[in-house]
């Protein structure tokens, strides 16, 4: 499967984009319930595969947003435990070439693939190699997704080799938008190393392992919990990587709310019964739960009385689980 990148924009008479790339791959946009070729989704190897198109209305008004947000509640981990996305420009990428460049995508989109706990992130764009540590809003999170960009297959435009934390390379914001993505949404850092400023002085942390050299990798996804990721430079024989590593999942300590799944969280668990009561759990820390919209309360220990969440009918607490409906103002 493909999505589509930069290159495949190619305007042609009459405003038209991305002829090409539609006309010559098949996709499963249809079966997927997405109206374009631009985004789409698809199950492979025990992975929901979410494709996005970063060169297309991203906001949460727009199409793509609506038909992602239905994909996500409504696929199922039982049939395929991992989640990957996978668009062109990379979110986390500390090189000089495309630096902070999808900055608007990641501020619209971020809190949607987090909140339904997105394991791996796959992009290119960048010509190099770079694999993230967990990380959520330029923070380590350790229920945030590995953004790995494998840009580095080779074209005629060479490497990317000059890195932004480096001394001097810092570009200045105002060249970061990309012409065909629009917007401006790359401002200093508010927080951390580099608050007040549009670069790190050194390799952030969320930064694991970064390379420009030719390469590939392999994703091999061993169990539920369990994916190998290896990275192989081009010029090295199959037996040595480059730079590998177990992605482990940790459902249990980093829960989301699924679709007609029950899910362990502190000492209680949630069932949703369908779509019409997901929500978004905030906070889980010594019975305290918080619904996004709505004011937090204190569960009492298991099958002990009954529990609300202000503005939604109580129901009982019966066998650990904990059933709320909330109305549809908060959803």
């Amino acid at each position: 499967m493909v999505i589509e990148g930069d290159h495949d924009i190619e305007q042609q008479a009459g405003n038209q984009t991305f002829v090409s790339y539609s006309s010559r791959f098949a996709f499963p946009s249809e079966e997927s319930g997405s109206s374009s070729t631009l985004f789409y989704s698809f199950n492979a190897g025990g992975i929901h595969f979410i494709m996005l198109g970063a060169y297309t209305a991203y906001n949460k008004s727009a199409d793509q947003y609506v038909w992602l947000e239905k994909d996500l509640a409504n696929f199922d981990r039982n049939v395929t435990p991992w989640l990957v996305a996978t668009w062109h420009p990379p979110w986390y990428s500390t090189y000089v070439a495309h630096y902070r460049e999808a900055e608007c995508m990641r501020v619209e989109m971020e809190d949607i693939l987090y909140k339904y706990g997105v394991d791996i992130v796959f992009n290119g764009h960048v010509h190099a190699y770079e694999r993230s540590n967990r990380v959520y809003n330029y923070t380590l999170d350790p229920c945030g997704p590995v953004y790995i960009t494998v840009g580095d297959g080779g074209n005629r435009e060479k490497m990317a080799i000059a890195h932004a934390d480096e001394p001097g390379n810092c570009p200045e914001p105002c060249t970061t938008p990309d012409k065909f993505m629009g917007g401006f949404c790359a401002f200093n850092f508010t927080s951390g190393p580099a608050a007040g400023k549009f670069c790190w002085d050194r390799q952030p942390e969320y930064s694991a392992y970064r390379e420009s050299s030719f390469g590939h990798g392999i994703l091999e996804v061993k169990n539920e919990t369990h994916a190998l990721w290896s990275w192989h430079r081009n010029q090295d024989f199959y037996g040595y990587a480059g730079d590998q590593i177990f992605i482990v999942r940790q459902p249990d300590s980093c829960p989301v709310i699924e679709f007609g799944r029950k899910l362990s969280i502190g000492y209680t668990k949630f069932e949703l019964p369908s779509p019409a009561l997901m929500m978004d759990v905030k906070h889980v820390d010594s019975g305290i739960v918080g619904v996004i919209g709505v004011n937090p309360v204190t569960l009492p220990p298991p099958n002990v009385g009954v529990v609300g969440v202000v503005g939604a009918p109580k129901m009982p607490v019966a066998g650990g689980v904990v059933g709320v409906v909330v109305p549809p103002a908060v959803l």
